[in-house]
């Protein structure tokens, strides 16, 4: 055997271990990203539009939200739903990221991603709603997605001073593994964890993916 074909087969060999780890982690990490995402972002937009909620809008929202919590996840979701369908702008942001919340409880994904489709494409003024939606979407295709159209969008997601990098550069990673671009991911990582602002659990994730692909090498 030639030492050119040895070495593209040890190359598809560590492809294919990377895709392995990409799958492994990828369902876990998407998941995690959308709840996260769905969560600050709707907590955020709270408080940016709290002052600003007519009565009527507060009182549906908190009675939406407090069906939610009462765990009446599929009645909150009619509720969110409905409140997205007739109120301003910024409310129906935010009903739209809790009733994904709230489909995510009832195991209803599509319907989830289908919500915060909505955020990322409506009319909300508001960059870091439509942005944190935007994750969140992209987060639910990484696994099934074109790894190069789904590295294309999440680049400028990742840069140093977007609100949501941390997710970004972890998607990222993984759908770069996903294309076979794995010194791309590595470095992508590396960017990841030397930043100073990422979550503790952030980085110890991170860090053992970082090793793992090493690892496959």
């Amino acid at each position: 055997m030639s030492d050119a074909l040895i070495r593209e087969v040890q190359e598809d060999l560590q492809r294919d271990r990377a895709i392995a780890l990409a799958k492994r982690y990828g369902g876990y990490v998407a998941g995690l990203v959308f709840l996260v995402i769905a969560g600050t972002a709707a907590y955020i937009g709270w408080q940016n539009w709290q002052a600003s909620v007519r009565a009527d809008e507060s009182s549906r929202l908190f009675a939406a939200l407090s069906k939610l919590d009462d765990g009446e996840a599929a009645a909150a979701q009619a509720d969110f739903q409905a409140l997205a369908a007739d109120s301003s702008d910024g409310v129906a942001a935010i009903a739209r990221f809790q009733a994904a919340q709230a489909a995510l409880r009832e195991n209803e994904a599509d319907e989830a991603t289908q919500s915060l489709e909505q955020v990322a494409s409506g009319s909300v003024d508001d960059a870091i709603l439509k942005e944190a939606a935007l994750i969140g979407v992209i987060g639910r295709r990484l696994d099934s997605g074109d790894p190069a159209a789904l590295i294309a969008e999440l680049q400028p997601l990742a840069g140093a001073d977007r609100p949501f990098r941390h997710q970004a550069r972890e998607l990222l990673a993984l759908a770069q593994v996903r294309g076979g671009n794995i010194e791309d991911a590595k470095a992508t990582l590396d960017d990841a964890i030397k930043d100073p602002s990422l979550p503790a659990g952030a980085r110890m994730r991170l860090s053992e993916y970082r090793a793992a692909l090493e690892a496959a090498a």
